[in-house]
């Protein structure tokens, strides 16, 4: 009787347990409990996080800016001479102004000059703030950090630069070295050099010079130029973007000899070694590129022109021996249109090689002209000019001079104008200019 109402007692037990368990499960408000106690550390931990990273979010802000404005005070002042560079001090300056000091609270501030990452900005530096903070209950949900070192390491880098505003040039003179005028127009010549400027490299103060009775509409460098209405800017600020095509794009020469060419006609071949000599007018209906090694060219009084359609540009190479100027002969008419694509892509004349200067002059009314679309580039020729440049029959108008110094003399024609954005449609992407304003700015 006692075993029996020992197991009656038991299994009244038992049936309570149960019957609360099923009370306890039933209960919503003692559920809820149980998950938030069982939720109470990650949650708190993902909270943490968001607190964090918002402060980290914060520090990356501060530091963009600090950033942007010591890259502007490094490019304002790009000098790279010095232990460190004066680039290198602005940006410690200015970043230590704006709360994050180099080698102070585990920041670190770097300069460095860069690759501009646009064709509008020149010399270019970056700076980069990175700073370590330490965590704290973000590693409650196993967060170790950048590279687990129990650090967070937040950094922002900006890119300034020199932004230049340039005018385009249709005559520049690049030599450096001759003393006075390198730029020189005397009389009253005949000039339409609407829509670009004259340039020089040289830093005389008077490297363009210009008498008679005329006014430069335009805007030269030089101060005291003398050039009527002309705008004067300081000098030596011409860009020369083509100095480096010779040498990159010319083929070497293959030429068995340097006996030279007689063209009266299109020519088969377009690499001619030596002189090149024409006994006729010859109307060239193939586009390409004319590689002259070793020689000039002599009009002869003829004309040597593009077809309709037909573009060509005139490579002149020296190989070997002497200096010497890209014409011979006393007259004759040059009329070709440059291409506006491929690697010679808006250069119509281009000689390269030589060692030192030549001097070309064309004189009176029966000298070599020129009636060119492009680039018309000699910058190692002294060029004396008296007869007539003008662009291309079947071109838009931009004609381009770039030689090492220029005159012109008299009463005779010089039309070098360019019509707006007739040079990029010409295929002169990057046609030489002049800086007429400097400001720095951040890429972007």
């Amino acid at each position: 009787m006692g075993q029996f109402e020992h197991r009656h007692g038991f299994d009244e037990f038992v049936s309570s347990c149960l019957r609360g368990a099923l009370v306890f499960a039933r209960n919503e408000r003692g559920n809820i409990a149980v998950i938030v106690a069982l939720l109470i550390i990650p949650v708190a931990g993902l909270l943490s996080l968001a607190g964090e990273v918002s402060g980290w979010y914060a520090i990356q802000r501060a530091e963009q800016n600090a950033a942007d404005s010591a890259a502007i005070a490094a490019a304002g002042n790009g000098d790279v001479n010095g232990t460190p560079p004066p680039y290198q001090r602005e940006a410690w300056s200015v970043a230590s102004y704006m709360n994050f000091a180099n080698g102070q609270h585990n920041t670190t501030v770097t300069a460095a000059p860069t690759f501009c990452p646009t064709t509008s900005l020149a010399e270019c530096y970056k700076v980069t703030i990175s700073k370590n903070v330490s965590l704290y209950l973000v590693q409650i949900v196993g967060y170790k950090g950048s590279g687990g070192t129990g650090l967070e390491t937040i950094s922002a880098s900006a890119v300034a630069g020199t932004k230049n505003i340039t005018q385009p040039l249709c005559l520049t003179a690049l030599s450096t070295t001759a003393s006075g005028a390198t730029i020189t127009i005397n009389g009253g010549p005949n000039v339409d050099m609407t829509g670009c400027a004259i340039g020089v490299k040289s830093t005389d103060s008077n490297a363009v010079k210009c008498t008679g009775n005329w006014s430069f509409p335009v805007a030269v460098a030089g101060k005291g130029a003398g050039c009527g209405s002309a705008t004067p800017y300081d000098n030596g600020r011409v860009i020369d973007n083509y100095s480096g095509w010779g040498p990159a794009y010319v083929p070497a020469s293959t030429c068995p000899n340097y006996n030279g060419t007689t063209w009266s006609g299109a020519p088969g071949s377009y690499t001619v070694c030596g002189p090149l000599t024409l006994n006729g007018d010859v109307t060239l209906t193939t586009s390409g590129v004319i590689y002259i090694y070793n020689g000039q060219v002599d009009l002869n009084g003829h004309t040597l022109s593009t077809a309709p359609g037909t573009t060509v540009t005139i490579v002149l190479d020296k190989v070997s021996g002497s200096d010497y100027a890209p014409f011979s002969g006393s007259s004759g008419m040059l009329n070709i249109q440059a291409p506006a694509t491929g690697t010679w892509s808006g250069i119509a004349l281009y000689q390269f090689g030589l060692g030192g200067n030549v001097s070309q002059t064309f004189n009176g009314s029966n000298s070599v002209q020129w009636a060119i679309t492009g680039l018309i580039y000699l910058p190692k020729v002294d060029l004396q000019f008296n007869g007539t440049v003008n662009n291309s029959t079947y071109g838009v108008a931009c004609t381009v001079l770039v030689v090492d110094t220029f005159r012109i003399n008299g009463g005779d024609s010089l039309t070098l104008k360019q019509a707006a954005d007739a040079c990029p449609l010409a295929g002169l992407k990057n046609p030489p200019a002049i800086i007429t304003k400097s400001y720095v700015a951040l890429a972007g």
